[in-house]
């Protein structure tokens, strides 16, 4: 498994392939666990990623919802009053006819 792709100035052969002496004593394994290191920094970053888009769209929502609400209460007795209005207006028109 001689991969020579650098990587960040390093190949990926001497990743793949320790040697020296702390390979020889055993203490270095991080090679036989990398790719599950890999897997879990790759979930997590996405958690991550999921967790804050869903908080910006119940930001987004819920900024929404205000505006929604404030046109709502200008716009609704605006309404009322232009639909008594032409009522008035229509009551008026057929009095003098």
């Amino acid at each position: 498994m001689a991969f020579l792709v650098p990587f960040f100035g390093i190949s990926l052969a001497a990743i793949a392939q320790p040697t020296g002496e702390a390979y020889e004593q055993g203490g270095f394994e991080l090679y036989r666990y990398s790719s599950v290191i890999a897997a879990l920094v790759g979930v997590s970053g996405s958690w991550v990623l999921f967790v804050r888009g869903h908080r910006r769209l119940r930001s987004v929502e819920f900024k929404l919802k205000y505006v929604e609400d404030q046109l709502e209460e200008l716009y609704g007795p605006l309404l009322g009053i232009l639909r008594e209005s032409e009522s008035a207006y229509e009551t008026a028109i057929a009095a003098m006819a």
